[in-house]
Order: structure tokens, then sequence, then C-alpha cells
């Protein structure tokens, strides 16, 4: 049986030894946090020891947990002996308390933008929202004094002149120690020849954790955080290792039910949520104070009523292949006063659709309308390839199946389970490339 160690929340000691359990399921992930449920037996000793904010760990994983759940189930004339179930979630967990707010700019309209080498964006975004956090703000300054050499900004809105050229908006930024999350640091395990250059848009703000998911499943990265030797809360971005046919360098690690050395593949395809044109429309109206300059005579303020725009995924889609999907927005308040004190109305309206059509934009991109095509699957651990030693979390194999499906897998789960009948370790790993059905479409000949 493996050694589990639990840990104080303050401290990080070990504070006792556990070897006698009745069950553990331990996961690991590559681009998600990981999770366990122990199974205890009920005693008083067991339920001081387990407490909701204490860590987990054991000397057959790198990863770290936190206790987040403790349930006593006891079945009253049952037969099953009554057990204390204690569940949670990887170190990685913790990055869903911090908002990635350092990323917010003055007129910020919803688009956040990541760019730069992987490892670098990665970092910055744990230095500025959980390691040193930053935060941005904005202030009017106004000239005390427009003569000569004496001009200078001061703190303040000047009433009297109302004008541009006596007041502006000033920013800057400042430490927010209050957001800082102790005892975290940051480690780069990507060697320079998978560090590659990102451009990302998002067009919400998300956690930290959401954003570096998004991140990693974009581009085939890995992210955690686990409790270094140093008892620190190392926030690590890594790779896995290319092992598959297609490279010269290493062996290549190939599954294959020919070889009996993969439990099940499973391929699922399904379009029930596609969509691939979509319309935003507003719902009341928008109203301007001041006559817009042009053609129109009446001085009675303009209305513009509800009305809509559009954007497509498919550009092509007409007939039956368009499938549409409407979204109200919320960009541009109905009956709002959309003066801008300038009179150029053309340009106000300009941006007033600007916004509509990049909200409607923002919520088509925030849900997910394209085909679903997934493939999954758990290579046996009793083989000749081991986990641990041949191959890694995030490491690519090859992957085929008995109908000549053909597809490169990367290892994104490790399922460690352990009872009285002993330790299994599963991998598990999903498609990260189309399916190859190994034909040749023109190929085929009627047989009729």
């Amino acid at each position: 049986m493996p050694i589990l160690y639990v840990r104080d929340s303050e401290t990080l000691d070990i504070i006792a030894i556990v070897e006698d359990f009745l069950s553990l399921v331990w996961t690991e992930r590559y681009q998600e946090s990981g999770d366990f449920v122990l199974d205890m037996p009920i005693s008083k000793e067991n339920i001081l020891l387990f407490k909701r904010g204490r860590y987990l760990s054991f000397d057959q994983s790198e990863e770290t947990m936190v206790i987040r759940t403790v349930d006593i189930t006891e079945s009253f004339g049952s037969e099953e002996e009554p057990k204390l179930e204690i569940s949670g979630k990887s170190l990685t967990c913790f990055l869903e308390r911090r908002v990635n707010a350092s990323r917010v700019t003055q007129y910020h309209e919803g688009t956040v933008t990541y760019s730069g080498k992987f490892s670098e964006v990665a970092q910055s975004i744990a230095n500025d929202d959980i390691i040193s956090p930053i935060k941005s703000y904005w202030q009017w300054y106004h000239l005390t004094d427009t003569e000569g050499a004496n001009e200078s900004w001061v703190p303040g809105f000047d009433t009297e002149h109302n004008d541009s050229a006596h007041n502006k908006i000033m920013s800057s930024t400042a430490s927010d120690p209050a957001r800082a999350i102790p005892n975290f640091v940051f480690k780069n395990l990507i060697d320079t020849d998978n560090d590659i250059d990102i451009s990302d848009k998002y067009n919400k703000l998300m956690t930290v954790y959401e954003v570096m998911q998004s991140l990693c499943k974009r581009h085939l990265m890995g992210f955690r955080v686990v409790l270094n030797k140093d008892k620190k809360f190392e926030f690590q971005v890594y790779s896995g290792t290319d092992r598959t046919s297609s490279q010269k360098t290493l062996s290549p690690i190939i599954f294959n039910p020919v070889m009996d050395n993969i439990s099940y593949v499973n391929y699922y395809e399904d379009d029930t949520n596609y969509k691939n044109w979509w319309f935003v429309y507003i719902d009341g109206y928008i109203c301007f104070r001041k006559q817009m300059t042009g053609d129109w005579n009446s001085d009675a303020p303009l209305t513009i009523y509800s009305g809509y725009n559009w954007g497509y995924l498919d550009s092509s889609a007409e007939g039956l292949s368009r499938i549409e999907i409407p979204f109200e927005s919320s960009a541009v308040s109905a009956k709002d006063d959309n003066d801008d004190g300038s009179g150029n109305y053309y340009t106000l309206l300009d941006t007033l659709i600007e916004k509509v059509v990049t909200d409607g934009q923002d919520q088509f991109e925030d849900g997910e309308y394209e085909i679903l095509t997934t493939s999954e699957g758990a290579i046996d651990p009793l083989v000749r390839y081991h986990y641990g030693e041949d191959y890694f979390m995030g490491d690519r194999v090859d992957i085929t199946n008995a109908n000549g499906i053909v597809m490169t897998g990367i290892i994104n789960e490790v399922v460690k389970s352990y009872d009285q009948n002993g330790i299994i370790t599963t991998p598990n790993f999903m498609n990260m490339t189309e399916y190859d059905y190994g034909y040749d479409d023109s190929e085929e000949v009627d047989n009729q």
C-alpha cells in the first residue's frame, strides 16, 4: 500500500502518516485540476484528522490535494460497514480563486489579449494576479496653471473650463497586496524548442484557472500547482514529449488492440448544438438627445428602434446549411442618453453598432456551437509500456483500433486506484488529431 501524508493547512508540515485505508482513487490531469476520493474507517481520530483545508500527498505522486469534502456515511441496518469518505482537488484549483484582473485596461470593452511566448504569458499572469498582484486605476487631472513653465497637472476635474485642454484622464498601476496568495512561485518546465509564440484574444475576464485551461487546450500545453520541496505552491507550465511514429528521435509508443495493450477507444461526433450564423439585436431603442447632422431637419431626438446585426462562422452557409441563433445585446442600454457632446453622431452611431456586434460575437464565442468531435480511451496498465517510465503526462502517442482508425492521442489523465485487491494505474488519453480512416474515398468503386 502507498504511504499517505496529511499536512497542516497553515504550516504545510506533515502531521500524520496513513497506511491503513479502505480505498483511494487519485486522479491527475494534464489540463485540469486533479481530484481524489479516500475511504477511511469511521473513528474519532480519523474525523479529527481529515479536516477540510488540510492537504494530502503520498509517495507515489508529485501532486498534493486539498481536502474539500468530508462525508460520514452510515446506513443503519445495512450490512455495509460505515465509512468516512474524504474528497477534494489538486492544488491547481487554487487558480480558481483569482480573476485575471491585471489585464483590465482603460476603456476596457471586454477583449483581453495574450501574446508572446507561452511560458512568458503564463508567468505574467501568475505574477500580476497571484504572486505580486497589480491593479490599474484612472483618475481625472486638471491643469492648474497654463502660463509658461509653471503649468502642472493635479488630481481633480476643472468644472469651470470642462474641456480636454484643461482636463485629462491619467492611468497608472499599483500593487494590490490584498490579492496576493502567499507562498506562490512560478516555474517554467517547457523547453525552448516547444515554447511557442501565441496570440489569443478572449472576450471576457476569466479566472486564472479558466484562462490557463483555455490557453493550454488551444496549444496542447499542461499546467498544474504542486507543493515543491521548499513547501511552496509551485505554479508550473509544461509540455509532453512526442513519442509518435512521426518522430525519429525516440522509440515510438504504439497502442493497438492487436498488441493487446489498449482497454477501449470511444469515438463521438455530434452536431446537435452546431450553429454557423448569429444575429444580435437590441431590445428597446437608442435615443440621441440632439439633432443628427446631415439630412435630418427635425429638432426632435433621433430614435433607433430595435435592430439587428449579424456575423457568421461559415460565410458560405445558405439554405438548409445555414443554422442561425439569436442573441440579445446588452452592450447598449435602451433609452440611454448617447450624446457624446461632439455632435458627430454618425461616428457615435458606428461606435454603438460596433459595440452591439462585438457583444454578439462574444456571446457566440462563449457558447459551444461547433460540431463536437471527441475521442477518449484507456490504456491497459499491465503491458510492456509503463506509465512513469516509458511515457508520461502530456506525451503524444500513436493509437489505433480494430477498425483501422488511426490517430495521435495525448495522455491527459492518470487514475491511480488502491484497495485491498491491489494497485491499478490507468492512463487515459484524448484525441488531438483528425481521424484517419485508413482509406481514400477516391478509390471506392461501384459494386452494383
